[in-house]
This record gives C-alpha cells, structure tokens and sequence, in this order.
C-alpha cells in the first residue's frame, strides 16, 4: 500500500481582525502533526492569526497587492517546500553560469587571437609564397600546409623573409648567397647604401624601403629571374 502524502503544504485560510470582523482570505502552511494525527495550519504567511482548518483549494486569496501580503511570500515558501533554491539563489546562480559562461568565451577568444595566422610574404618580386610566422615560432603546425615557415630565411638586410624557392638568392651567414644584400651605412647622418654580393648597389638612401625596392627591381633585371 501507497502512503500517503503528509508533505506540507500551502493553503487558504480564513482571518479575523482583533475586533473578529472578518478579514478576508490568506494562505498558511498546513503541516500533518502525527502526535495528534491531524492536519493543522498556523498563522497566515504575513504575520495574521488564522482560524484553524483549511478553506478548499480553489477559495481565492485575497491577501494579495503588497511586499507583505500572503501572495507575495507564497513562491518562497513554496521553494522551501519543493526544496527548491530561493529566487535570489537562483538568481545568483544564473549570475555566475553567465560569468562562467563569458569568461570562457573570453578564454577562447583570447587563445583564437594568440594563435591568429600572422602571414609573412617572400620578398622575391612576384612571389605569392607566404607563412605564418607565428605558428612557427610558437611551434604549432599552421592551418595551412602551404603556410609552413620549414625552408624560409628571414633576410635582415631587406627587413623580410625569403621563401624556401628563392632562398638561394641570398643563401645563408656560413654560405652567402649570391644576392645577399648587406648596407654600407654613411657616416655623420650620410645617405647609406645597400649592396647585393654580385657587385650590384642602391643609389644612396635615407629611407630603407626605397633600396629594399631597387633590390628587388635588380632580381627582376636577373638572366634568370627567381
């Protein structure tokens, strides 16, 4: 056999004022006392004396309207029977799964923006050969395959990088290339000058871009060109 269901429970209950004028409609909490084995309700939820005994359930409640009223402590008291958190738990917790939820947001569109591609060009005139530079110095494998830095140099003369197909234009420190650009720089703020191994040289520069470019132009006036 089932047992029945001695939860506690909200109810309507009839008030009196202290002059016993009638006093309208409440809600008290009827709780089953098993010493006497009965149902029995207390005060109302605002505070006021109750008669004893439950209206029916479909009786409307009339102490409503106010921070006080029986309606407006209902929800609380209901929580606490269904053993529920309380609106301002709920509340809080809704507060935290949002930070919680924003922060790893945050996180990864932090980790998107540390692991962004930053593409390298080869300095070679025309080439469209690129690599993410930042993916190779942090040792990742880039999102790319035709985006690996495996192959390329970093030319300091020009400020750039060369790709593995052209690396042999400028070759490296223990066996120079030759094309490998180096700068005679003036003396007392005198125009500098940049020097390909082949004998070839920029006119005098104040503006490093400019004899980046004429190197550029003179792999373009190349026999073969890269």
């Amino acid at each position: 056999m089932t047992s029945p269901d001695r939860s506690p429970r909200l109810v309507p209950v009839s008030c009196e004022t202290p002059q016993g004028e009638p006093d309208g409609v409440h809600l008290s909490l009827m709780r089953w006392l098993p010493q006497i084995g009965e149902w029995v309700t207390g005060p109302a939820l605002c505070g006021q004396s109750a008669t004893q005994g439950a209206l029916t359930d479909d009786t409307p409640v009339t102490c409503t309207g106010h921070a006080g009223s029986c309606e407006a402590y209902r929800d609380a008291y209901q929580r606490s029977i269904d053993g529920r958190p309380t609106a301002q738990q709920e509340q809080i917790d809704a507060l935290r799964a949002e930070v919680d939820r924003l922060t790893a947001e945050l996180e990864a569109a932090h980790t998107a923006r540390l692991n962004e591609p930053i593409l390298r060009h080869c300095v070679a005139p025309g080439c469209l050969h690129e690599y993410d530079i930042n993916a190779t110095l942090c040792g990742r494998t880039p999102e790319r395959p035709t985006w690996s830095g495996k192959g390329w140099l970093m030319v300091r003369p020009l400020d750039g990088d060369i790709c593995p197909d052209h690396a042999h234009l400028v070759g490296v420190t223990v066996a120079p290339g030759p094309h490998l650009p180096r700068w005679q720089y003036g003396d007392n703020d005198a125009p500098s000058t940049l020097r390909c191994a082949c004998g070839w040289a920029s006119p005098p520069v104040r503006w490093r871009r400019y004899a980046t470019e004429a190197w550029k132009n003179h792999i373009l006036d190349l026999p073969e060109q890269p």
